[in-house]
């Protein structure tokens, strides 16, 4: 793109390319590539940082000591798809790695996801069981997304729910009904599965794949990469493996912390695309209405208490994350949640 600075290029054909994008991550990003480092795949491979205009010690710090790295260096902020696309353009590898500046890699992690798709000529991708920084597991699969969900996640209830629903009295029903067994008590961690999508913190891709199905939607700044592209393997019939065999620490939310407002609407602005681009009008007017019903009773109820605080939007983190502090008067929570609502409308 225009203005954008391409620094340490030259380099000779691969069979990995690893994509990182960075905006402000120092060092999550140098602990990323010192993780790569010493547990990095066997086979030959190039790692390509792309550096989304970031204000911080990322670039210089990079270039002193990871002067193998592939820099792509941005005038400005471009996003996480449009930036992956950047390094996608320049990779040579036959498989890419699309990870996050915010991992760590384990011992044998991407030889692991290298050797699955060698073996499985029908699975077109595959990615690691995610685990948090404690050890413990992550969810980073998941099915495509629904109304009734967002709403539940909106309000802030898709724990207390969930938990319902394996209660003794739900829990035979959720392991018998098609998709919500996906999330029963009893689900095998050490199977490989075909998923719907996965989180973009890691996932390795056959480049035939992308010639198939194309790069990732450029019109998503933040959020919802990895669904929507999700939908278009689907669509192509080809599928993701979620390989638990192969582990990495994933912090999250290494960008996002710092933009808590931005992100939030970034998160639902891109899920209303996903729908728009890939649902039926149905499905589609159903989105608009859980958020905009989830937003106005959120806006209502923050003038008596609740939901003071933003929490970064996931679906995986084990623990509440991001702030935790009361963002604004009431006043303003309730006119920000109410822009939220706006947003099922405008577009």
């Amino acid at each position: 793109m225009d203005g954008n600075r391409h620094v340490l290029l030259t380099h000779t054909m691969k069979r990995l390319s690893i994509l990182i994008v960075n905006f402000n991550t120092c060092g999550l990003l140098l602990d990323c590539l010192r993780s790569i480092r010493e547990y990095g795949p066997q086979i030959p491979h190039e790692v390509i940082v792309i550096d989304n205009a970031s204000t911080d010690e990322s670039v210089p710090k990079l270039q002193a000591d990871f002067r193998e790295t592939i820099l792509i260096v941005n005038a400005r902020n471009v996003g996480f798809a449009a930036a992956n696309n950047q390094g996608l353009k320049c990779a040579t590898g036959d498989y890419v790695l699309l990870l996050n500046s915010d991992t760590k890699l384990t011992d044998g992690a991407i030889d692991t996801l290298v050797g699955f798709l060698e073996k499985n000529p029908e699975a077109a991708a595959a990615a690691p069981m995610l685990l948090n920084n404690d050890g413990s597991w992550q969810r980073s699969f998941f099915r495509f997304p629904s109304a009734l969900r967002t709403f539940f996640h909106i309000l802030g209830i898709s724990r207390l729910v969930l938990s319902y629903l394996k209660s003794r009295r739900f829990a035979p029903f959720l392991s018998r009904t098609p998709g919500l067994g996906l999330y029963a008590a009893d689900f095998d961690l050490e199977k490989p599965r075909k998923v719907a999508y996965v989180l973009f913190a890691c996932i390795l891709l056959r480049r035939e794949v992308l010639a198939k199905v194309g790069m990732l939607d450029e019109r998503l700044f933040f959020y919802h990469e990895d669904c929507e592209f999700g939908y278009r393997l689907a669509n192509a019939g080809l599928a993701i493996w979620w390989v638990p065999s192969s582990k990495v620490f994933h912090l999250g939310g290494g960008t996002s912390r710092s933009a808590l407002r931005e992100s939030f609407r970034y998160y639902y602005e891109s899920l209303l695309h996903v729908f728009q681009k890939h649902e039926s009008p149905a499905t589609n007017l159903a989105l608009r209405m859980a958020i905009f019903f989830g937003f106005m009773v959120r806006a209502g109820l923050t003038l008596f208490g609740p939901y003071k605080s933003l929490q970064i939007p996931s679906t995986y983190g084990s623990k509440p994350s991001g702030c935790q502090r009361a963002f604004g008067w009431s006043i303003d929570r309730c006119s920000y949640y109410s822009s939220l609502a706006a947003l099922a409308w405008r577009r």
